[in-house]
Parts: C-alpha cells; sequence; structure tokens
C-alpha cells in the first residue's frame, strides 16, 4: 500500500488523480499495490497513527507546498506556551516541515 500524503487541500484532484492512474495502470497480472490518498490535518488526526505505528504494509509519501507568507503564530497566552511548546513566532512552514 502506498499513501500519498497531501497537505493542501488544494492538491486534492491531484491525489484522486494518482489513485486512479497507479490503480489501473499497475493493478493488473495479480501485481500492483494499493494506493491511498490523505489529506490535510484531518487525515493526520485519524490516520497517520495507522500509517506510522500501525503494521509495515504500507510506505508514505508526504507532499507539501510552500505558501509561507512570513506570518507567524503570536503569543497567545502562558498556558498554551506550556502545551506546546516553541510554537510562539513559528511560521507555518515551521510548523509543517516539524509533521513531516
Amino acid at each position: 500500500m502506498h499513501n500519498m500524503f497531501l497537505f493542501d487541500t488544494d492538491l486534492e484532484d491531484l491525489g484522486k488523480w494518482y489513485r486512479q492512474l497507479a490503480a489501473e495502470s499497475l493493478g493488473k497480472d495479480e501485481k500492483g499495490l494499493t494506493p491511498l490518498v490523505s489529506i490535510g490535518s484531518a487525515d493526520l488526526h485519524s490516520t497517520v497513527q495507522l500509517y506510522l505505528s500501525g503494521p509495515k504494509d504500507k510506505f508514505t509519501t508526504f507532499v507539501t507546498i510552500n505558501r509561507d507568507q512570513g506570518v507567524k503564530v503570536p503569543a497567545v497566552d502562558k498556558s498554551l506556551d506550556e502545551i506546546v511548546l516553541n510554537l510562539t513566532n513559528k511560521t507555518l512552514t515551521d510548523i509543517m516541515n516539524a509533521i513531516v
């Protein structure tokens, strides 16, 4: 099984195209792989545990888009800073790179 993990909803159509192409092209003569597509943070929270810590019968390719516009996470309050260390002043790109 191959999971293409897309970290931007604008890539969803690409994922659907990849899944269709891989299944049709490689799924012949009792060969091929099972193409899976995961989208954004919803699938990160719901399936990444299975993909990374479950049975070792799949591999994942992480795909991101660099859309960093320099916006940084502001200091919200001290209790958040204690729960999520070093988040203040990080950009979206910093956070996405830490995830993947």
